[in-house]
């Protein structure tokens, strides 16, 4: 596998994640309802372990990230499968789409551990016409209902990070951007930063990280969205099986 750009840990635990009973019974659905949804958790939840390494999060909350990654998008598993394949939607059915928020949370009452339902509960709202649960906009309104058993700062900071990564793999992947990917990392944190709305800090954070592994490596910033672009590929074929 041409993984050399991500740590063999954060492959490893992607791994080990995706077959976890209670994430693998969630998240199986999906593939057999809309396979680019699918593939599109595979790599996301790749990218929030690294992005979450390159943020100084600790194993926990890898975890975290990482399952949040696999089960963001289940309730998109109630969504047409029609309307998950076109670009130009009308705002009816946009409005069904972004109910996949509210279905996921629900899917999620139960499971464990409960930062990765309220992650999901997020993953819209740090973008540039944000959305959550119930039609809601503001950010505040999941706070606001997040248990007070649960620290609320840390599950905003994992869900930033989730959100740059759950942006990062629209932005890479062919399947989302009709072959443009960026071909610098420039361009790829212009096309993160114009989308998201949340700390810019941790933004800054995975760029000059993957700017280190380009000089560790010995990398054009081209060959790297290549060997992103590869990994995920590669990561969907094998656990497809």
């Amino acid at each position: 596998m041409t993984h050399e750009i991500y740590q063999q840990g954060s492959l490893d635990l992607l791994t080990e994640l995706a077959y976890l009973p209670n994430a693998n019974e969630l998240l199986m659905p999906l593939k057999g309802h809309h396979k680019p949804t699918y593939n599109h958790s595979l790599y996301t939840s790749l990218l929030a372990i690294e992005f979450g390494g390159y943020n100084n999060i600790d194993d926990d909350g890898l975890r975290v990230l990482g399952l949040a990654g696999l089960l963001h998008d289940i309730g998109k598993k109630n969504s047409d499968t029609k309307m998950l394949s076109i670009s130009n939607l009308s705002v009816e059915d946009m409005q069904h789409i972004r109910e996949h928020v509210s279905h996921g949370v629900e899917m999620l009452r139960d499971f464990k551990p409960e930062e990765v339902r309220w992650i999901v509960a997020l993953h819209h709202s740090f973008q540039k016409k944000p959305y959550t649960i119930s039609g809601e906009k503001d950010v505040n309104y999941i706070v606001g209902i997040i248990p007070s058993k649960l620290n609320k700062e840390r599950i905003l900071f994992l869900g930033q990070v989730f959100a740059i990564a759950d942006m990062c793999d629209r932005i890479i992947s062919p399947d989302y951007n009709n072959n443009q990917s960026p071909t610098s990392i420039d361009g790829l944190r212009e096309r993160i930063t114009s989308g998201f709305i949340g700390n810019q800090e941790y933004v800054n954070n995975i760029i000059d990280s993957i700017g280190r592994i380009i000089v560790e490596k010995k990398i054009t910033e081209e060959v790297y969205i290549q060997k992103a672009i590869d990994t995920r590929k590669e990561i969907i074929e094998m656990l497809s099986t």
